[in-house]
């Protein structure tokens, strides 16, 4: 993967490949902590999959200097 912040970039360019690499690199983790909190296979796919639509909608407010991961 290249660097998230140019990944992040290329996603702001309208690029959908470069989000598909965020989404591949962090949906893993999103899901396990969802199920953490869900404790259900379904309601925690459902909650990644709503937060990865609520970061593409806001990543114009995306401040770079902090790290997405988090």
């Amino acid at each position: 993967m290249t660097g998230e912040k140019e990944t992040l970039e290329k996603i702001r360019e309208g690029n959908f490949s470069a989000f598909r690499e965020l989404v591949d690199a962090h949906q893993q983790k999103l899901y396990d902590l969802a199920l953490r909190m869900t404790g259900n296979p379904e309601d925690a796919a459902d909650l990644a999959q709503t937060a990865f639509v609520r970061m593409y909608e806001k990543l114009s407010s995306y401040d770079p200097a902090y790290s997405f991961s988090n």
